[in-house]
């Protein structure tokens, strides 16, 4: 299931099948409708992964459920749902949690991805640019930007 941008208060949801995942894996791409008919396009180019078992994904599926029209941009973003419901699998992911509302979803990455290392993959979605991957990994590929940057001008 992937969740993007709000519209209208709500969040988009699309369940992918198997070719569709593949696709979104190669291209980062997706399309998926809005609560009020409305197609949301977005692009990913990164995330976490981990295995998950066929009952786990039922569970998570059936809980999400509740947070198609329960949404709210300023009290219940699209990372803090995605916490939660990764959290039902997952313990230690929702206790990232805590304090995120202070947090950009960029950094909420950045976090899990260090306190969760061991259990969760970093894997890259799509073609990355110096930028996007910069932002993935803000602490060594800033260096490598700034300097970068400062030999171009």
């Amino acid at each position: 299931m992937i969740g993007g941008k709000d519209v209208g208060g709500h969040m988009g949801t699309k369940v992918l099948s198997s070719s569709e995942t593949e696709e979104f894996l190669n291209t980062g791409d997706i399309i998926y409708p809005m609560k009020y008919g409305e197609l949301n396009f977005d692009n990913y180019d990164r995330a976490l992964r981990r295995e998950i078992t066929e009952e786990e994904k039922m569970e998570m599926l059936e809980f999400a459920r509740a947070y198609e029209s329960a949404y709210n941009l300023y009290t219940l973003n699209c990372d803090i749902v995605a916490g939660k419901i990764i959290g039902l699998i997952d313990e230690e992911f929702l206790l990232c949690q805590e304090g995120i509302k202070l947090i950009t979803p960029n950094n909420s990455y950045f976090i899990r991805s260090v306190l969760l290392k061991d259990r969760w993959e970093r894997i890259r979605i799509g073609k990355n640019n110096l930028m996007e991957i910069t932002l993935a990994m803000p602490r060594r590929q800033y260096m490598l930007y700034v300097m970068i940057k400062r030999c171009i001008l």
